[in-house]
């Protein structure tokens, strides 16, 4: 009997084998395609050979060749998917053990584009024929039965190569993927993945390995992954636990040009959102070599040559372009940062530390500190991306700052030292960095008591003025610092002086006016009291207006004329502006000069110059028109 059966299976396994051998499928593909098509509800074309067959390596095995799928009307191309060359091997004897065993997958030339139209329809939704079911569904299983196990499934190879994989969103945009060879290996204990390609329009290469596959649902699956991106070299290595819910990333390295970045993540996947905790940790990390290098053009568009700029444009600090915060939605986060240095121009960024927490767009990095301008800096920052437009702010405390560090840190030439305290307190909402600066609402201060100011800074305000008057005095170098004091009070985007005041050994500047960031203008004054020489009152106001990207100086002609016209007619002429810096034990002397107007004195209305200028008004008052006009000139230079 046992001869019988075993004559009786060799002669079926013979008649399959004739079978395959023999059964012309191409004569049927016709039909097939036609099948295909009911099923899909979309025209499905097989334009090559179909090939069946047996194989004691590969088990069945089905290749197909120049395969096309329809898109759905709405598309933005008439085809969804496109197949040069596809190839599968399926093995027969794992089938009675119910196990799925791929022996060999090979996909080659294909082009595919998923896309979702503004609608939210995506085209690999396929609404075909759907038939009722012939027989009535099958009941479920009794209480007390075993449920039957689903099929276990194993890859043994993957190969894919000269594809291409698109994604195209309800914005239009589309991510393009090129699979230059992707090659997986599922034989033996462990798998490895190799991939080389293309993301964005940029080089990718990962080289991958892992367990078992068929343990990669258990309760510990360990991994190892190198990729390079870009400039990006990325190193991992950890496992899936707890049929993959939650990734642990034991180790973890990123690295670009010179900087690297370290640390350890755990990632939970069971909720809405990934949620990762974990550390940041870098002992120099430098801005510009994360900085993404130009890609290719995408596919079917070439480049544009940027429309040339009118002369009436004019350069913009805040962007009007939409902020894209997409980004953190995507996760939530709780990191611990450490960051040793971060070089910004001349000068850096040093022993960054700060705790971030990400959730449901929230973005709080609070507290954080770090050191920079020769201090100790302390805040936090908070960008709320759930809401729409976003809300964001910033706290900033740094006290004892070195403001030539300050100068330096800017990229600007150090013209002043000594040290200030600085504090930040501002808050804003909007949907791009241009609304979030015209909608800023707080107060910005530095105050300073002590330090040098360059010979230019001060010359161009007081020196030209000295010299006219008084010549030899506006020789200035390194004058010293009494104090200042720089307060603006923030309302729906206009910067209001609330107290602008510098003293030194040689004058005293006083500010007023205001910095709109709504249209990126200024328009201030400064006025000046020299203490070298008495002028009476006709120090030149300077007029500081214009865009902020080039801004103008200019002397207040009309002022001047003003006070020298009530000397010539022996009239009274006007307080600069300028109070008198007073003093007092344990205070800044500006701030108190500020805060106690009644402490002040007035700036001097007479003197040698002013006794000058009526003796000269005495001789000739008919010739005032031409001395104004030359006081200008010798002032200003105009």
């Amino acid at each position: 009997m046992k001869k019988i059966l075993l004559a009786i299976a060799g002669l079926i396994v013979a008649g399959v084998v004739v079978l395959f051998a023999t059964f012309d499928a191409n004569s049927y593909r016709p039909q097939i395609a036609e099948a295909l098509s009911e099923q899909l509800g979309r025209t499905v074309k097989l334009d090559g050979p179909i090939k069946l067959g047996l194989s004691w390596s590969d088990g069945f095995r089905l290749g197909v060749s120049n395969v096309s799928i329809a898109n759905p009307p709405w598309a933005s191309r008439p085809v969804m998917a496109k197949i040069g060359e596809l190839y599968l091997g399926v093995g027969i004897q794992p089938l009675l053990s119910r196990k799925l065993e791929v022996s060999s997958f090979k996909l080659a030339d294909a082009d595919v584009q998923l896309e979702t139209n503004a609608g939210g329809q995506t085209n690999w939704e396929f609404n075909g024929t759907k038939k009722e079911p012939s027989t009535p569904p099958v009941a479920p299983p009794a209480a007390g039965k075993a449920e039957t196990k689903p099929v276990a499934i194993h890859v043994s190879k993957v190969n894919v190569s000269d594809s291409r994989f698109a994604i195209k969103g309800k914005d239009g945009k589309t991510n393009v993927f090129k699979v230059d060879d992707l090659t997986f290996d599922g034989r033996g204990k462990g798998i490895k993945l190799t991939f080389k390609g293309e993301a964005a329009g940029a080089p990718v290469t990962l080289d991958a390995s892992g367990g078992e596959l068929e343990k990669m649902m258990g309760e510990k699956w360990p991994f190892k992954a190198d990729a390079v991106y870009m400039n990006y070299k990325i190193h991992a290595e950890g496992s899936l636990n707890n049929g993959a819910k939650n990734v642990v990333v034991d180790t973890y390295t990123l690295g670009a040009g010179d900087s690297k970045i370290t640390g350890a993540l755990k990632i939970a996947l069971g909720g809405q959102r990934p949620a990762i905790t974990g550390t940041v940790n870098s002992d120099k990390l430098n801005p510009s070599d994360f900085k993404q290098p130009e890609t290719a053009a995408p596919e079917g568009k070439s480049e544009a040559s940027p429309s040339p700029k009118s002369q009436s444009a004019r350069e913009m600090l805040f962007s009007n372009e939409p902020l894209n915060l997409d980004g953190l939605k995507a996760a939530d986060a709780k990191l611990d940062v450490a960051i040793g240095e971060v070089p910004i121009g001349p000068s850096s960024l040093k022993k960054i530390q700060a705790k971030v927490n990400l959730e449901n767009g929230r973005l709080l990095v609070s507290p954080y500190s770090l050191n920079f301008a020769g201090t100790e800096a302390k805040g936090q920052k908070m960008v709320d991306a759930s809401v729409s437009p976003v809300k964001v702010s910033a706290i900033l405390n740094a006290p004892q700052l070195d403001m030539s560090k300050l100068a330096e840190l800017g990229g600007l030439e150090s013209f002043i030292t000594g040290k200030a305290d600085m504090t930040l307190d501002i808050e804003s909402v909007g949907n791009s960095m241009h609304a979030i600066a015209s909608n800023a609402n707080g107060h910005i201060s530095l105050i300073a008591a002590g330090g040098t100011l360059s010979q230019k800074i001060l010359g161009d305000v007081a020196g030209s003025l000295l010299n006219a008057f008084a010549p030899g005095t506006g020789q200035l170098v390194k004058p010293a610092l009494n104090c200042m004091v720089a307060r603006f009070k923030i309302v729906n985007g206009m910067m209001q002086t609330d107290g602008l005041l510098l003293d030194t050994a040689q004058a005293t500047i006083a500010g007023t006016g205001s910095i709109n960031l709504r249209d990126e203008t200024m328009d201030m004054v400064l006025r000046t009291r020299t203490k070298a020489v008495n002028v009476g009152g006709l120090e030149p106001p300077l007029r500081v207006s214009g865009p902020l990207t080039k801004l103008s100086y200019v002397p207040d002609i009309a002022g001047t004329a003003k006070s020298v016209v009530g000397l010539l007619t022996n009239g009274a002429v006007g307080d600069a502006g300028v109070p008198e810096v007073v003093s007092q034990a344990g205070q800044n002397a500006c701030v108190y000069t500020i805060e106690h107007p009644q402490a002040s004195k007035p700036a001097g209305k007479t003197g040698a110059v002013q006794d000058a200028v009526k003796k000269a008004g005495e001789k000739a008052k008919d010739m005032g028109n031409q001395l104004i006009q030359g006081i200008g000139k010798g002032l200003f230079g105009n």
